[in-house]
């Protein structure tokens, strides 16, 4: 239980949970942290002294903060954060010291780590959220966390609207057992309340802050039969100021913090505050009449405009209002029991255990995966186990580590919980008796020429540090390497269901990133190799080198290409350059790049794009000629990426058109490769991207065709794959928290709304252990809140296109498949006329 005490409504809640909890769940261990005591020393008292003086003094700035949260995502993006960054570093000791099955938070400082926890260091365990607010501001709202629970269903309204897609449960008050109703009379007596007074119980928090003495003036001039019971938590100086008023206890009643609030409502005809917190909701439960004064600023006034509109309390904002409703009220008690019954039905019709049931589910799940948080400098997700392998047998000295280039640490900088950067193949065989033995044993023969599979990340050693790469001469291959057979016991009944989990689940970073598995069962009787790398070790080229070591008979594993000639250091119009004309005219490009890159803005907004909640991809594929390709691209006079990128386009057009979108363009991110020819085989990340506006709304293939490529042009004249080339390899130079930052900022549906990647294969046939490779089919990771990728892979005899798409935002990806031949066919005919 995380709370925080600021007021005390929200460690009035988590004692209300925790009560429920034990009662549910009598073998549990419990315990509560208040985040403001862990953030450090002195902090919460800073915290709670800016919140009374922005509340008392300056509450137009506290208005301003508020609405501010409201009106500009990015600043409570920005909001959520700072403070999530601070909080949840704080609470790492105390997660991983204790390592519970459940978290629940009742405060958004607490809610806002978590998230961080859950971003940052890949916090498994499930986290419920109790939003004590009727007016949800995004504060409270993260989509990354699990369970919110809310207090009525106008709260979830709100809650959607703004943060769409998070999880929501409209779920029972939070407040202790002694708030419900009973009798008045008896209560009256035990506080020593005259039983023929008209009670009015005012109370503005543990603050006791608000308009409370202009409250008491108004409500004591009302009618002399009103008596006036003050409460005024800690706030001493309200007491002593109300004390001198020299008034009798019969016409105001002054307490200070009391423990027994429950009996007061009661006993009282109705409660007056100003905050629309747990006070409300005690009285709502006690089922008293709520009337709501003078609402202090920002979240106390957004608060008790929803109470009211609910219907569950009256809203007076002057002290006219006040006597007025008060007048009512008095003269009128079946409109007093009327609103007195609304109050008990809202409180009635939930139970609190319903709403920790609910998170069992999540717990359960947790249980099956437990595993640790990651270290305090690390940015990439753990393995689910928290096991770190030790190897085969003891180490011959300290192995060099080398430090992860800037192009490669960008890829596990942007690795989320839901978004896993991983690339990887899967190899169709023809049908034969293959065996895993044979696999296994082919593999272990190989793997002394592949030593970037040998290559284990290591978290960096201080906070501002880089990961680093050593390579692990005790690597275990059967870590690596299993055998699936469709249709057995314990596993997916159909190949495209072993595909879509093997590539939902992320690599695991605690050994060597990388992962296969051999496949039988194949519907064709044949066999299949799916493979998967994490972005860090490299690009299209270097999977392709690294499946072609893995997978080619012909090649000897420590085979590499002969070193071409040197190239010329540059030309222009055929003309060689020297080194420092090249120098000037790189950077010329790279400005030029940057540019280009500045004067594209943002990508539109498109229903591609949106929150990830889960890592679940689904994954489709096709296969086109690639002798009609290559034909079709000459007679039309582009190049083969052109054809097929026109291609992707006219599918995605047919995909939106279906969908009803009229949208005229999309920008994709093209990957372009920026290696030289003797740098071919070397491995990570040489590539550069280009951003491409596709054209995707209607118009006939051929100008689709021409459009596409003119953009494409357009793109890499003015330099933009050497600019964005230019930039991950700069980032290197920022301190590594800056770093990441930026990658996450660059590398999102902010800038582009999906992925599309040509990438050139072998055209010659490959043999794995005696069997023919049929077809290879690349797959492509997604980004940040991007829904689509494909990739193109030339290999043989096909161009074999892979879609990888996100379940939530493109449920639909088959219809790409469809839209793929329909736009080949077409473009095909227009290319024979």
């Amino acid at each position: 239980m995380i709370s925080a005490t600021i007021g005390a409504g929200h460690n009035a809640a988590a004692r209300s949970i925790q009560q429920t909890a034990r009662w549910l769940w009598r073998q549990s261990d419990l315990r509560r942290l208040d985040v403001l005591d862990v953030m450090g020393r002195g902090v919460g008292g800073i915290l709670r002294w800016l919140y009374v003086v922005n509340v008392q003094l300056t509450p137009w700035f506290y208005e301003f903060f508020y609405g501010a949260l409201w009106a500009y995502r990015w600043a409570a993006k920005a909001s959520k954060r700072l403070v999530g960054s601070w909080s949840g570093r704080q609470l790492a000791t105390y997660i991983e010291a204790y390592d519970p099955d459940l978290v629940v938070s009742t405060h958004p400082i607490a809610s806002a780590g978590l998230d961080w926890l859950r971003r940052h260091r890949g916090l498994e365990v499930p986290v419920g959220v109790w939003v004590l607010d009727f007016a949800t501001h995004p504060f409270w709202l993260y989509r990354g966390l699990g369970l919110h629970v809310v207090m009525h269903e106008s709260c979830a309204e709100i809650a959607r609207a703004a943060e769409p897609g998070i999880s929501l449960r409209v779920g029972a008050p939070t407040v202790g057992d002694a708030f419900r109703s009973g009798d008045r009379a008896a209560a009256r007596s035990r506080l020593g309340l005259a039983s023929e007074s008209f009670v009015v119980l005012l109370s503005c928090g543990y603050f006791g802050f608000g308009t409370v003495e202009r409250a008491v003036d108004t409500l004591l001039d009302i009618d002399p039969r009103v008596q006036v019971v003050a409460i005024c938590g800690r706030n001493e100086r309200l007491r002593r100021r109300l004390a001198a008023r020299g008034l009798s206890p019969a016409r105001l009643l002054l307490l200070g913090w009391i423990d027994d609030m429950a009996s007061n409502i009661v006993a009282s005809d109705l409660v007056v505050t100003n905050a629309g917190g747990a006070t409300a909701l005690e009285t709502l439960c006690c089922g008293r009449t709520l009337v709501l004064f003078e609402p202090i600023a920002a979240h106390g006034r957004a608060n008790t405009e929803i109470m009211a509109g609910t219907g569950l309390a009256l809203l007076c904002s002057s002290p006219r209002e006040l006597t007025r409703v008060v007048r009512q009220l008095m003269d009128d008690p079946s409109r007093r029991s009327e609103q007195e019954e609304r109050s008990l039905a809202f409180a009635r019709r939930r139970n609190r255990t319903d709403d920790l049931r609910a998170l069992v589910p999540l717990a359960t799940a947790r249980a099956q995966r437990r595993g640790p948080l990651r270290p305090r400098s690390r940015r990439f997700r753990p393995h689910r186990n928290g096991h770190r392998p030790t190897g085969g047998g003891p180490r011959q000295g300290k192995p060099r580590r080398e430090v992860v280039r800037p192009e490669d640490a960008f890829f596990l900088y942007t690795q989320t919980p839901a978004v896993a950067q991983q690339v990887g193949g899967i190899a169709i065989l023809e049908r034969s008796s293959l065996t895993f033995p044979e696999v296994m044993a082919d593999m272990e023969r190989r793997m002394d020429g592949l030593p970037n599979l040998r290559r284990r990340l290591i978290p960096p050693r201080r906070r501002w540090g880089r990961p680093s790469w050593i390579v692990d001469e005790s690597i275990d291959l059967s870590e690596h390497l299993k055998e699936r057979v469709i249709g057995a016991v314990g596993q997916p009944q159909t190949f495209a269901e072993l595909v879509d989990d093997f590539f939902s689940t992320p690599v695991n970073l605690d050994r060597a990133p990388w992962e296969m598995h051999f496949v039988r069962g194949l519907d064709h009787g044949g066999s299949a190799l799916v493979v998967k790398l994490h972005h860090a070790m490299g690009d299209g080229f270097a999977v392709i080198d690294t499946l072609s070591g893995l997978l080619d008979d012909a090649r000897h594993p420590n085979d590499r290409a002969a070193e071409p000639p040197p190239k010329p250091q540059g030309s222009v119009n055929g003309k060689r350059l020297g080194p420092a004309r090249t120098k000037i005219r790189d950077a010329a490009l790279v400005v030029s790049g940057f540019w280009s890159l500045a004067r594209a803005g943002r990508a539109p907004i498109s229903s591609l794009n949106g929150p990830m909640g889960t890592p679940s991809r689904h994954y489709v594929s096709v296969s086109l000629p690639a002798g009609e390709i290559r034909e079709a691209a000459r007679n039309l006079k582009v190049t083969s990426s052109e054809l097929l990128l026109a291609i992707v386009a006219d599918a995605v057009h047919r995909l939106l058109a279906e969908r009803g979108e009229p949208e005229r363009s999309l920008r994709a991110i093209v990957p372009r490769t920026m290696r030289t020819m003797d740098g071919r085989m070397m491995s990570g990340n040489w590539t550069g991207g280009v951003r491409v506006n596709l054209p995707v709304g209607p118009m006939d293939p051929l100008s689709r065709l021409q459009e596409t490529q003119a953009r494409l042009r357009r793109g890499l004249r003015h330099g933009e794959p050497e600019a964005a080339r230019f930039l991950m390899r700069a980032m290197g130079v920022l301190p590594a928290p800056f770093e990441a930052w930026l990658a996450r900022w660059t590398y999102r549906s902010r800038w582009f709304n999906l992925i599309v990647s040509v990438i050139p294969g072998p055209r010659q046939p490959y043999s794995f252990v005696g069997v023919r490779l049929e077809e290879v089919y690349p797959v492509l990771p997604l980004a940040e809140e991007v829904g689509l990728s494909v990739g193109v892979l030339s290999w043989g005899d096909s161009f074999t296109v892979g879609i990888t798409a996100d379940v939530t935002l493109v449920s639909d990806a088959d219809r790409l498949v469809d839209g793929v031949r329909e736009s080949f066919v077409a473009l095909h005919q227009v290319a024979l006329r």
